[in-house]
């Protein structure tokens, strides 16, 4: 598995943030009624904050560094569908430990779906900014793909979310990409190792012979102990053994 610096900070922000975040809003602004005086177990305000907060980034870190590799995200629905299990999992976690507090007198379904909606509107702010500031796994940074010919001259140009993958051909690489709708071939002459020097930061191995780019597969389809990428088109590429690792533990 390759160790992304970016992506392992971007995981450590978030887990660090929605619990500092959580703590300002309850202790500096009280907000949500939040009663200051001792509960019912007999803990101030600065303990119970203090609490909240550190159980949110202890939750999230869990989920970002414990079962998010577990998980596969690679598309917009699923990365929102992750956020929000996220989201859930601290404010479920939250609401026991509000009930901890106040002796679970209000262990009931209206005060678990308040906690949930007003969770929900606090962890807003801190997941929405750090996913904005920090980049993807993978990012997009590049807004148009050069791939050039062993001449240096540039032979094709694509938007990243345009690209499927490579494949290597003797002396020359093939590129299977998106165009108007329909899939398009272009034979260019260079190494597929010359490409993934160039384009290290978007494109990864799947194979011996293959360079793909993670932010188009559809899904991962696994049967026994072979894996395959799927792509739009019916288009399917191997994953060996060796980079099965890596594509089990792609973020975004």
């Amino acid at each position: 598995m390759r160790f992304d610096i970016n992506s392992y900070k971007k995981q450590l922000w978030l887990s660090i943030s929605t619990g500092v975040f959580l703590f300002v809003v309850l202790y500096l602004y009280r907000s949500f009624g939040i009663q200051t005086n001792e509960s019912l177990s007999g803990h101030g305000l600065l303990f119970r904050a203090s609490s909240f907060g550190f159980l949110t980034s202890i939750t999230f870190f869990l989920n970002e560094f414990i079962i998010a590799p577990t998980v596969t995200h690679n598309n917009i629905k699923k990365q929102i569908a992750w956020r929000l299990w996220e989201i859930f999992s601290a404010a479920t976690a939250s609401f026991l430990l509000f009930n901890y507090f106040w002796n679970w007198t209000e262990f009931n379904f209206t005060a678990y779906f308040l906690m949930i909606f007003e969770f929900f509107i606090v962890m807003i702010i801190p997941v929405g900014l750090v996913n904005l500031i920090m980049k993807n796994n993978y990012s997009t940074d590049y807004k148009i793909i050069a791939l050039k010919a062993e001449n240096g001259k540039t032979q094709l140009s694509l938007n990243p979310d345009k690209l499927y993958f490579i494949k290597s051909d003797d002396n020359y690489v093939i590129v299977y990409f998106e165009s108007n709708g329909s899939l398009k071939k272009k034979l260019i002459r260079n190494s597929l190792k010359n490409v993934e020097n160039e384009f290290k930061d978007i494109l990864i191995r799947s194979q011996r012979s293959y360079l793909v780019n993670p932010l188009t597969f559809q899904y991962i389809e696994t049967s026994g102990k072979k894996t395959t990428l799927v792509y739009p088109h019916h288009l399917t590429v191997p994953v060996s053994p060796r980079y099965q690792e890596e594509f089990a533990n792609l973020n975004n």
